[in-house]
């Protein structure tokens, strides 16, 4: 955390010092939606449920730096939602006509992400050109809920239920064999295109760690693995 501190901090102090002093550095905002998931493995197999995607959205701002004409650095900071869906059912038993439990878990985990992005520019027109970048980035988790709701037929047998719990910390996480950790590092690819001020970009974050640690209430803990990826469409305006 202290890292990702320090290198934000320097990004921020630089970002001012060249934005008063230089015309090749730029400036600008950002905003957009998310389209995540995570690539897991567990050999839990009474837990997993089937995974879905999940929709989120970050904001924050960006700082780029012509190297020449056409290529650049570019880095920043956003506030930026992932996270996965897990739906599954649970048949009790003890019955000829069991009732069944549904369920549903959605993991959402909140970040501050900052990008390292190496970049090339097209020019299309006068007024447009098309970028590509490439590069890692670093995240910290700083907060995010579990939400998961259950349902069982016959509903005579049982109401309704729901549970939260932090996705980030040491709290039980009911329908996973897995809490996660706050920090996430990982290589992000870009395409976009800019026209004047406005940039329209898709973003898609693998994630290289292993976020996933086991819950401390498993007495025999399995190998478990949970690896951010996040597809984005962003809107940003340069200033």
């Amino acid at each position: 955390m202290k890292l990702f501190l320090s290198i934000t901090l320097s990004l921020l102090f630089m970002g001012s010092e060249l934005f008063g002093q230089q015309k090749r550095f730029s400036f600008g905002v950002k905003a957009g939606v998310n389209f995540s998931n995570a690539k897991e493995f567990t050999n839990d197999y009474t837990h997993g449920g089937n995974p879905k995607a999940k929709w989120g959205y970050q904001v924050g701002f960006s700082t780029d730096y012509s190297v020449t004409n056409s290529v650049y650095f570019q880095s920043g900071l956003s506030l930026t939602t992932k996270g996965t869906r897990h739906q599954g059912a649970e048949i009790w038993i003890g019955s000829t006509t069991p009732p069944t439990t549904f369920w549903e878990s959605t993991t959402n985990q909140v970040y501050l992400q900052l990008p390292l992005l190496l970049g090339y520019k097209i020019n299309l027109s006068n007024l447009a050109k098309m970028r590509v970048n490439a590069g890692p980035y670093i995240a910290y988790g700083i907060g995010g809920k579990e939400i998961i709701k259950e349902k069982t037929i016959p509903a005579s047998v049982r109401d309704d239920k729901r549970f939260t719990s932090d996705t980030f910390g040491k709290d039980y996480r009911r329908y996973s064999p897995y809490n996660l950790k706050r920090q996430d590092y990982g290589i992000s690819l870009g395409l976009g295109i800019d026209y004047k001020k406005v940039v329209l970009s898709f973003d898609y974050q693998v994630g290289l760690l292993n976020v996933a640690e086991a819950n401390e209430r498993d007495t025999a803990p399995l190998p478990v693995d949970y690896r951010n990826r996040n597809l984005s469409l962003i809107v940003g305006y340069i200033f």
